[in-house]
């Protein structure tokens, strides 16, 4: 009986960059990637860390709100600040969604 070869266990970011540097080199190839047609998603694995997640969306708040309170509330700065809070509230949402969803 023949053994078959042991594979070692690599690092899954690694893997990931690897993949990732692949696919920079040839993002501009035509038919390099007919496979799937879409480009690595290094975000995507985010779901796997949803108290990241939350803890990253509390931080964006927190310096969303010491940013406004030190410049003070101007026009100017109304579209960067709500965009900043829409993404630290959706990051937080998300982040305990998950945790939901992994507790049933």
């Amino acid at each position: 009986m023949k053994k078959k070869p042991s594979r070692k266990k690599g690092n899954d970011s690694e893997d990931e960059l690897k993949n990732w540097l692949e696919w920079q080199e040839h993002q501009y190839s035509p038919g390099y990637y007919i496979g799937t047609g879409r480009p690595l998603r290094p975000i995507s694995n985010l779901k796997r860390y949803p108290y990241a997640m939350i803890i990253g969306g509390i931080l964006f708040i927190v310096s969303t709100i010491i940013s406004v309170y030190h410049s003070g509330f101007w026009m100017d700065n109304f579209i960067i600040t709500l965009i900043s809070l829409i993404l630290s509230v959706s990051l937080i949402y998300t982040g305990l969604r998950i945790l939901k969803s992994k507790k049933k």
